[in-house]
């Protein structure tokens, strides 16, 4: 991990809340975004840019996720009312954004539902939650350093990585 955060050095948080990934593809994605747009969750999609490059660029998602005070993750898979363990879990830790999910199923064996991760079942739940970590800057600060703990462990213990 150290040659990416070396790419990320002085990358700081800028937004609260972000989504990064497809949303053209994943029409539900949309609608979930729709309907926290419309309980007045602002989300910024795609902070590092939506160009193909930046896209597929894996420094650029890692910045993104580090400009990211708090990520969504959606947890099914392709649109299927299937719940999986999606690798933001992981990457959202390791590059220092707390993680909010749709689903705790599967992310609460690796890690500490409301002090690592949060788990929401309806817009407004999300915005209960996440209100805490955005009016109080220790708070967040607390949360994405054991998040980040928490993800360096996980990486290390199920997929290897050092």
């Amino acid at each position: 991990m150290t040659v990416i955060e070396k790419d990320l050095a002085g990358v700081k948080s800028r937004f609260n809340l972000t989504f990064i990934g497809n949303v053209d593809g994943y029409p539900y994605r949309g609608k979930l975004l729709d309907e926290l747009e419309k309980a007045g969750i602002d989300v910024e999609v795609n902070p590092h840019g939506r160009s193909e490059e930046n896209l597929k660029g894996f420094i650029k998602y890692a910045e993104a996720l580090r400009m990211s005070r708090i990520t969504l993750n959606f947890t099914r898979c392709n649109g299927v009312p299937v719940t999986q363990l999606k690798t933001r879990m992981l990457e959202g830790a390791l590059f220092g954004a707390v993680v909010a999910t749709d689903s705790s199923l599967y992310a609460d064996r690796y890690f500490s539902e409301g002090s690592e991760f949060i788990s929401y079942n309806s817009p407004s739940d999300l915005r209960h939650k996440i209100a805490p970590l955005l009016e109080q800057p220790d708070l967040a600060s607390n949360a994405i350093q054991r998040t980040s703990s928490s993800g360096g462990f996980a990486c290390q213990r199920f997929l290897g990585v050092h």
